[in-house]
């Protein structure tokens, strides 16, 4: 995909095709390989012996991270090393209605039916974005949480506009969020680690579905375009 002309139901239907095939986000893990160890057994008492916790702890096989696209996700895919991540379900239209009347906000259109039609979050950059009530979480809890929370943050609250509503976490307190007054969900960036006195909140050129489109070819880190 590329970000010219590129629709919504163009978005949406990559995303779900990407969901459907268990490739729905950045972060894997690679399986080890060779044999399995047997865990440690309990004893009689319902004990385990500590020094057979720390033989099986010293030589199990483990897991290694890879991210999509790089060269050491694709030798692991190709191998068939990649662990499977779990199928994710679409959420209640109960749970999306309540989160936009819990939050004051109207998700935008894309956003509303990728939950609705494809997942209550989970997909995305890193290890997904936030769902709403009983969907994926981030940092501080589902996107109704985080939100709310927020609120609760003078220096947050002060400084964000009515209507941006945090919808990913990128870790180190960076978010990506979405402008709900805008009909196609403009982006803004996060980042109160910036210096120089440069602004903690930044809109940036690009829509949801930009975002998206972004991410899906892999020319998305932190919240910005490669």
């Amino acid at each position: 995909m590329n970000d010219v002309g590129v629709t919504n139901d163009e978005v949406f239907r990559a995303i779900r095709d990407m969901v459907a095939t268990g490739d729905y986000c950045d972060l894997r893990y690679e399986r080890a390989e060779g044999p399995e160890l047997e865990q440690p057994t309990r004893r009689p008492d319902g004990t385990i012996d500590q020094q057979e916790i720390m033989r099986w702890w010293n030589h199990r096989p483990e897991r290694v991270q890879v991210i999509r696209g790089t060269k050491a996700y694709l030798a692991a895919f190709d191998r068939g090393l990649l662990e499977a991540l779990p199928a994710l379900e679409p959420a209640p239209v109960e749970a999306v209605d309540d989160a936009e009347q819990a939050m004051g906000l109207q998700l935008p259109s894309l956003l509303r039916r990728l939950y609705l039609e494809v997942a209550n979050g989970g997909f995305g950059p890193d290890d997904g974005i936030m769902g709403v009530y009983g969907g994926a979480i981030g940092e501080v809890g589902n996107l109704v949480e985080t939100n709310l929370s927020l609120l609760d943050d003078p220096g947050y609250r002060d400084e964000v506009p009515d209507g941006l509503m945090w919808f990913h976490d990128w870790g180190c307190a960076i978010a990506s969020l979405i402008d709900c007054n805008t009909p196609d969900g403009r982006i803004w960036h996060w980042d109160p680690n910036v210096e120089n006195n440069e602004q903690t909140l930044k809109p940036r050129t690009m829509s949801l579905s930009d975002w998206f489109t972004h991410w899906i070819d892999r020319r998305l880190e932190v919240g910005l375009p490669l």
